[in-house]
């Protein structure tokens, strides 16, 4: 709610519905975005300084950003079915970049806001990605 504090937040799968607690006023906002199956990937995809309601489309690959300064949504593809999202600021502009873990390779894709697609073989098959790991 651009307090600068990070606010409480649930998905609802069966509706699709986000809910999040404000910090500012302790009041709550509901909007329906994506549906039952979708992984959220909330992060700060525009540079605003605010968190934007994401979620990334398994079956599909494919990543819907909900804006948090007008309202409206783009979508891309990037990953594929059985790749793990593993947004984060990869390339250090200040902007989450849409990433996956494809454990069938231990692969990581990074689609960078400025620095482009990295392709880094890092893990094993059975190892659960931390997106976000170790920034100093």
């Amino acid at each position: 709610d651009g307090d600068g504090k990070s606010d409480i937040g649930i998905f609802r799968p069966g509706p699709g519905e986000w809910w999040y607690l404000r910090s500012s006023d302790g009041g709550n906002r509901a909007f329906q975005f994506g549906t039952s199956t979708d992984r959220t990937v909330v992060g700060d995809y525009t540079g605003d300084g605010k968190a934007d309601a994401a979620f990334f489309r398994p079956t599909t690959g494919e990543w819907f950003i909900l804006r948090s300064e007008d309202g409206s949504f783009y979508s891309f593809p990037f990953g594929g079915a059985g790749d793990t999202p593993v947004p984060g600021d990869y390339d250090g502009d200040g902007k989450t970049d849409a990433a996956v873990f494809r454990p069938s390779s231990a692969t990581w894709f990074m689609l960078g806001s400025t620095s482009g697609t990295q392709i880094i073989p890092f893990g094993a098959a059975t190892d659960r990605p931390i997106p976000n790991a170790f920034v100093r």
